[in-house]
């Protein structure tokens, strides 16, 4: 209360304290007083108190105050706990973890069983899960009232394995024992009745919740989750003695381990987090009297149905299932074939006669600005595309942004004056900005760490189809005698635009989302859709999002990802989806027609067909890269494909130098498949990796804004390269390329010596692993990096240090080198 009344930023005299408190201006003077000896406020002037550092975390930093995670206890922070309580002992303390069992064995021999067996049918029962059921004592009192029952006891391996072997002979048929961590997915699919006793009540409703979910993909229909544990009972049903007895072990567990006893309503509502398709059938506590038993000590049984519930899929109110995975896989990769198809036709249509006939035979460089244009209109919004993302969701921006394409597309579809077509480019641009950086933010929240990558692949894979659409569209028009040659081509964009805004309506938002947005439930259903796995989900993802801060506004959001603990990953960022288009893929993809007849084809149908063959190889490469990109290191697969384009790059440069490509000679042939390979080389490598590599590295809270900042200097790089290209092909056919070869050298090595490895990790552990220092460069390049450092004029100082000359002497002052 004290802090709360003390303004973070500001400061407030100890009258005003006392006022906002309602307590003794003395007492606020002293208490305060002594908490500045341990550095907590502090008297910035006279008689006035302002925050520190450590102060200001009783305001700002909330976990504590409303934390269900077991570790932030009271407990889990007086050990130091790495994990929850019983895992904690199992690890790290063994001795400790015995004693704990021999407790909770003597609890089993304690509470009576009799309750249970008699008030419960079981003669029903074939199979039964006892889920934390230690040493099986409730499974083995079940089998000994009934005879149909058989039991699977699950619980923590130095738990099972002891239990296993005290297991009494008259049981050995009907009970098996399993190891199994209960907040992980239930293996046992096919029982009728899965049970815990006294298990709920050391739990926060958080794990709760997740220890209910992890059942759901083994529940059959009609399943039923039985509980058997302490009920607080309604106000006045105990004496005051029972009452008071029974509220100060709820508190002792909230203390201890944010844990709780529950009342009837608080089990119901545990269910409908959990999933409202659980059917709640109540709490019933045995009217039954037990010879050493206080009755307000007694377990209630507490029972739900698992009628309607069922892993991944939605239920409409007609009944009918939606399968989020197939409108899913549908739709998304869909936006990108739009951006493909337009950057494989651009350059097609500016080559076709009646283009031409239209708006003019173009110079180098309106070519290249005419056909650039719309990337640098899509770099600038592009940059706050995030900031809207986080703002108004990422469909909806996603949404507005291919509407807007479809309006540049329109315009310039029915232009007949160069300006409105150029108009019409900056109005597609924006939109492109808006859509496609929010779309890999998108793809890269809805998709399980297991398949991320063939999933943001399959982004590349619809670019790339997309281009060989526009290839093999514009080849398939040219030869129509009038202006529907190119505006056909705009036609079929804005159809396939429309039709994939109205496919958007059916798909899921991003959970993630949701979460950051305060709706935790609606957050869970969509991850129950999208096949996350239990721990992820809430091991990974709902922890990390608990810790996070507020969205920031548009500018900090931009500044924030400079600042130190996100500037390493969001200059990776800048160089996977930014600088990396410096290596010349788009002089490639947009230039095909013209370097392919550079290289000696005819400048319209045959250098079309071969742009259109290009396209379909670079297509069909994705797809493997696609089904291995998982199960490869992104670190392997970059410098691979780095050292590729590379040589590709600057060997078209020398044959073209050395004057070895003529019509005639086999020089040309060697480009041809040079340009062939350098695409396909991009494409299944860094064209895969990239876009995987640079939203995956990002935290959740700058992942929208850095990697929507990162796109904006994607977009300037393919300007720049769609810019320069004509320019530099009418002065010099080598120069373009060995300057973009020179570029791409420069940026293996980068990348080499500073890109971690991510295959197969959480982008919440990737988050974890941002937060310790580099550790990226082999053992095997550790001595030519020494060189390199010493070559540079680095570590000089280190070598004087050792060798006496200067530095600092052991009594650490500075003594002159000689």
């Amino acid at each position: 209360m004290i802090a709360e009344s003390i303004p973070v930023g500001g400061d407030i005299s100890y009258d005003d304290i006392s006022t906002a408190c309602g307590l003794n201006v003395d007492n606020v003077r002293r208490i305060l007083r002594f908490a500045m000896t341990n550095h907590f406020f502090v008297e910035a002037r006279p008689n006035h108190v302002s925050h520190t550092s450590a102060s200001r975390l009783l305001v700002e930093d909330k976990q504590f105050r409303c934390s269900e995670d077991p570790t932030l206890s009271g407990w889990g922070l007086a050990n130091n706990a790495k994990a929850p309580f019983f895992q904690e002992l199992e690890e790290r303390h063994p001795s400790r973890f015995q004693n704990v069992k021999t407790a909770m064995e003597a609890w089993d021999s304690w509470v009576p069983n009799s309750p249970l067996n008699e008030n419960y049918s079981w003669s029903s029962v074939k199979k039964m899960v006892d889920i934390g059921g230690g040493r099986g004592l409730v499974s083995q009192s079940i089998a000994s009232h009934d005879p149909t029952p058989r039991f699977v006891v699950q619980d923590l391996p130095g738990v099972v394995a002891d239990a296993s072997a005290a297991l009494p002979a008259e049981f050995s048929e009907r009970i098996t024992f399993m190891a199994h961590n209960m907040f992980e997915e239930q293996p046992v699919k096919d029982a009728d009745v899965y049970f815990f006793r006294s298990v709920f009540h050391d739990w926060p409703d958080a794990s709760c919740v997740q220890i209910l979910r992890a059942l759901i993909p083994a529940l059959k229909p009609g399943a039923r989750i039985l509980i058997n544990d302490a009920c607080m009972p309604p106000d006045g049903a105990l004496n005051p003695r029972a009452n008071r007895s029974k509220r100060r072990w709820d508190l002792s567990m909230m203390l201890l381990f944010n844990a709780r006893d529950r009342e009837n309503g608080d089990w119901a509502s545990l269910f409908e987090k959990a999933d409202p398709r659980f059917k709640f059938l109540g709490v019933r506590t045995p009217d039954v009297n037990v010879e050493g038993i206080p009755r307000a000590w007694l377990l209630s049984i507490i029972e739900a149905l698992s009628e309607n519930v069922m892993s991944g899929r939605e239920y409409h109110q007609d009944g009918s299932q939606l399968s989020v995975s197939f409108i899913k896989g549908l739709n998304y990769p869909a936006w990108n074939w739009l951006n493909g198809e337009d950057t494989g036709s651009i350059g097609a249509i500016t080559e076709m006669p009646h283009f031409q006939s239209t708006f003019g035979q173009l110079s180098p460089f309106m070519s290249g600005l005419t056909i650039s244009i719309i990337m640098l209109a899509g770099a600038f919004p592009s940059i706050y595309a995030g900031q809207l993302g986080d703002k108004f969701g990422r469909l909806r921006i996603i949404m507005a942004g291919i509407m807007l394409f479809v309006l540049g597309v329109i315009l310039q579809g029915s232009a007949f004056q160069l300006p409105m077509f150029i108009v019409g480019r900056v109005v597609g641009g924006i939109g492109m900005g808006m859509w496609m950086p929010t779309a890999g933010v998108y793809v890269t929240e809805i998709a399980p760490s297991a398949r991320r990558g063939m999933l943001m692949g399959t982004l590349q894979l619809a670019v790339q189809a997309g281009v060989c659409c526009g290839y093999f569209t514009a080849y398939g028009t040219v030869r129509v005698d009038s202006s529907m040659s190119w505006r056909m081509i705009y036609i079929i964009q804005a159809t396939v635009g429309l039709v994939m805004v109205g496919l958007c309506f059916g798909i899921p938002e991003s959970p993630r989302w949701e979460l950051l947005k305060g709706r935790p439930e609606r957050a869970r259903r969509l991850l129950d859709r999208l096949d996350f796995s239990r721990t992820e989900a809430e091991k990974d993802l709902f922890s990390v999002v608990r810790r996070e801060s507020p969205q920031p506004d548009a500018i900090q959001g931009l500044i924030m990802i400079f600042r130190r603990p996100y500037r390493r990953r969001t200059a990776l960022a800048f160089v996977m989806l930014g600088t990396i288009q410096l290596s010349g893929i788009d002089a490639v993809v947009y230039y095909a027609p013209v370097l392919f007849a550079q290289a000696g084809l005819s400048r319209t149908t045959a250098s079309f067909l071969a742009s259109g063959l290009s396209a379909i190889l670079m297509f069909l490469v994705v797809i493997p890269a696609l089904l291995f990109i998982d199960r490869l290191n992104r670190r392997s697969v970059t410098f691979v494909g780095g050292l590729l384009l590379v040589g590709c790059m600057l060997t078209i440069g020398t044959l073209y130098a050395a004057n070895a490509v003529r019509p005639d000679g086999p020089g040309r042939f060697i480009v041809i498949a040079l340009v062939f390979l350098f695409g396909v080389s991009y494409c299944a490598t860094w064209g895969v990796v990239g876009k995987i590599y640079a939203s995956e590295i990002q935290p959740t809270a700058t992942r929208s804004a850095a990697n929507c900042v990162a796109t904006g200097l994607n977009f300037l790089a393919n300007w720049l390269v769609a810019m320069i290209t004509p320019l530099l092909l009418a002065r010099s056919s080598f120069s373009a390329y060995f300057l973009l070869g020179g570029i791409c050298a420069l940026m293996v090595l980068g990348l080499w010596f500073y890109m971690p490895e991510t295959k197969g990790q959480s982008l919440e552990a990737i988050e974890e692993a941002f937060k310790t220092p580099f550790q990226t460069r082999p053992t095997a390049v550790k001595i030519p990096w020494q060189i390199i450092k010493r070559g540079l004029g680095f570590g000089h100082r280190e070598e004087r240090a050792r060798s006496g000359r200067g530095g600092r002497n052991k009594r650490g002052t500075i003594e002159p080198s000689t």
